[in-house]
């Protein structure tokens, strides 16, 4: 046997999470080879690891994972920005005033 037909391919129905904050989960009938998602068309889509699930509840948890895990990017973010102060730096305006003189 050659090293293609000894891999066992099964098709089954996947939600897809990787684009699920954006666009949402997808519900997709693939194919699963090892740890991958393949989904056949007029092009091939592959999807890896956790970025598809088996079950609905296991999509629903990673979901929530993703998230929580952009809240608590976005709320660091905006403790950044809203912690900003204006600051010019002196070498600006000395290079910028010297660049006026004649």
């Amino acid at each position: 046997m050659s090293a293609t037909t000894d891999k066992k391919i099964k098709t089954v129905i996947a939600y897809v999470t990787k684009y699920s904050l954006t666009t949402g989960t997808e519900e997709v009938t693939g194919e699963v080879e090892g740890k991958m998602l393949i989904i056949r068309g007029k092009y091939c889509t592959y999807y890896h690891g956790n970025e598809w699930h088996m079950t609905l509840e296991d999509a629903y948890k990673r979901f929530e994972e993703m998230r929580e895990s952009e809240l608590t990017r976005l709320r660091k973010k905006t403790t950044r920005i809203a912690n900003l102060k204006f600051k010019v730096k002196q070498d600006s305006l000395v290079k910028f005033a010297e660049s006026l003189q004649p």
